[in-house]
């Protein structure tokens, strides 16, 4: 009884039967709308279980009744191994993996989840000497849990390393936007001092009871304060117009002029199971590749 089952767990069979059961797990998660859901579930472990013992017993017969002479010999042997790096990845990925993403604007000031405190102090595009964009870069003043700030600089496919974790810049954009200041400070009879002022750009707005009002801009008068305007949306739907002046008053404040306002998406990641996968996807190919040609050598023979 225990023989046959053992003799199962490391089957070719059980093999397929498994790989065909993640696959359907796996599709049906991804599936458009949100999927089911069934990453993490007790039957997903139990298939990873499964799989993992099938694939450890498989090999560990292996190697105990037919152990490799040569290194072309070592092909199956290494796709185990590379199978059961990547079933431990994923495991770890599921398990450890942490990921939380950010949108500042230059100046501003976020405690992430982590508790990793970001400052971005500089958001700009790069060009190259014939005006074309080639990347975008983010200058931060970083301070994680127990350390010192320090400065660092993240840029599209150059990600910055704040251990354990990594910062990806994953978007950026310049908004038009309109600065506000508080009421009777644009004619001196307030001081304008740094943070008193306030930039709102498109697609921002405030909530007055229950309506949001968002700031919009009418694109023939690109530059002027006068081509911004608020639009009122209550329950999803458009419920007036507000002038620039008028959404300005509610808030205590009085338009000053027309600017911009970059904004930066950042994304902090930590994937413990990132290089087992990695290790184990170079374990499979490289005896993938060992068992071809050992297949090649015995048609030759």
């Amino acid at each position: 009884m225990i023989r046959s089952a053992l003799h199962y767990l490391r089957s070719l069979r059980l093999t397929l039967v498994l790989l065909a059961g993640l696959a359907v797990l796996l599709g049906l998660d991804a599936f458009p709308g949100g999927g089911l859901q069934l990453i993490g579930t007790p039957l997903f472990w139990l298939i990873i279980g499964l799989l993992g013992a099938n694939t450890a017993a498989c090999t560990g017969w292996a190697l105990w009744h037919r152990p490799p002479t040569r290194l072309l010999n070592w092909g199956p042997h290494l796709i185990h191994l590379g199978l059961l790096f990547l079933l431990a990845g994923l495991v770890l990925s599921l398990l450890l993996r942490h990921e939380e993403t950010v949108v500042l604007e230059q100046g501003q000031t976020e405690r992430l989840q982590a508790g990793i405190i970001l400052q971005l102090t500089e958001a700009r595009e790069v060009r190259n000497d014939r005006g074309d964009l080639v990347n975008w870069e983010s200058r931060l003043k970083i301070q994680a849990p127990g350390q010192e700030p320090w400065q660092g600089t993240t840029a599209v496919n150059r990600p910055l390393r704040i251990p354990p974790y990594r910062l990806y810049q994953t978007d950026f954009e310049t908004r038009p936007a309109v600065r506000l200041l508080p009421a009777g400070s644009a004619d001196g009879q307030i001081e304008r001092t740094a943070g008193t002022e306030v930039v709102l750009a498109v697609n921002e707005g405030y909530r007055e009871n229950d309506t949001l009002w968002v700031l919009s801009r009418d694109d023939s008068q690109p530059g002027e304060p006068d081509s911004f305007f608020f639009l009122g949306y209550r329950d999803g739907q458009m419920t007036g117009r507000r002038s620039l002046q008028e959404g300005a008053e509610s808030l205590g404040l009085e338009p000053l002029e027309a600017t911009e306002k970059t904004l930066s998406g950042l994304r902090l990641s930590y994937d413990p199971g990132a290089l087992p996968a990695a290790a184990g996807a170079l374990l499979l190919g490289f005896g993938v590749i060992l068992y071809g040609i050992e297949r090649y050598r015995r048609r030759l023979a």
